[in-house]
């Protein structure tokens, strides 16, 4: 695994630079479910990408099929790969490596076949999306997803996980603006967020703490520069003493990534 992308315990493969890819995918011991169908497939961010193979079984035939197969996709730093099988019989099916079903016989591999060998220190990195999802915040830190896309260079932010994937190493300027609902603060009741670095916590990016008791709409810009390499994912997340919700107006929740040094 050049790249580390690959988590075992999700089984999910992070995309580290954009480009095509080439995807191959070996399963046996899909068999015993009567007259039904089994498939193989690649789900990319949790939808199905491409079919990788496909088979309706006779029953009255005993075989051991081999599903397997492969497919290339364009994909984005931050895509996340995965291999799925299912079959239609509704009942459970256990692939067991052993006996004949040898471990070798269950693998998958991706690699990289074009793309853009190196990003030039000179070209413009930057992203930018906003959130009008009434996301909660609540007194237990929050991821705050920004679905929608104003522009995205290199296809380095995904919007499901709220990760932004350096492309390039460098300096990034990570900066945005929050707004809260009217919400009934005390004085000393705060609404922070902090960036996380490959999920170390690496700056506070601000706080707003409540200097009387009141009821209004909470603002909260932001702006922090992370250094970080290629690859390297930042995440922000979001806390309140005090249970509340984004507000849902049109631009009042952004945050914008840009390069802004080598």
């Amino acid at each position: 695994d050049t790249h580390g992308a690959y988590n075992p315990s999700t089984s999910t493969y992070t995309v580290p630079v954009p480009g095509f890819y080439r995807i191959f995918a070996k399963v046996e011991g899909l068999h015993n479910i009567g007259t039904n169908t089994a498939i193989l497939e690649i789900y990319k961010n949790g939808d199905v990408a491409k079919i990788l193979w496909r088979t309706d079984f006779n029953p009255s035939v005993t075989l051991v099929p081999v599903a397997s197969g492969h497919a290339s996709l364009e994909l984005k730093a931050g895509d996340q790969i995965e291999i799925r099988a299912y079959q239609t019989s509704g009942n459970t099916v256990t692939l067991n490596p052993t006996g004949l079903y040898l471990t070798h016989h269950f693998w998958w591999e991706i690699e990289r076949i074009s793309g853009p060998q190196q990003i030039a220190a000179s070209e413009s990195v930057s992203a930018s999306y906003t959130n009008t999802a009434g996301t909660a915040v609540t007194n237990s830190e929050t991821v705050i997803p920004f679905s929608t896309k104003l522009w995205d260079t290199h296809g380095a932010y995904n919007p499901v996980t709220g990760e932004f994937t350096c492309p390039v190493s460098g300096e990034y300027e990570v900066s945005g603006h929050m707004g809260l609902v009217s919400t009934s603060f005390n004085v000393n009741d705060v609404f922070y967020a902090n960036i996380y670095l490959d999920g170390v916590l690496y700056k506070l990016a601000g706080v707003h703490r409540a200097q009387t008791n009141s009821s209004i709409e909470r603002e909260f810009p932001f702006s922090v520069t992370v250094r970080c390499l290629a690859g390297q994912k930042i995440l922000l997340k979001a806390f309140s003493t005090v249970n509340s919700t984004l507000n849902t107006g049109t631009g009042v929740n952004h945050i914008t990534f840009r390069r802004v040094g080598n």
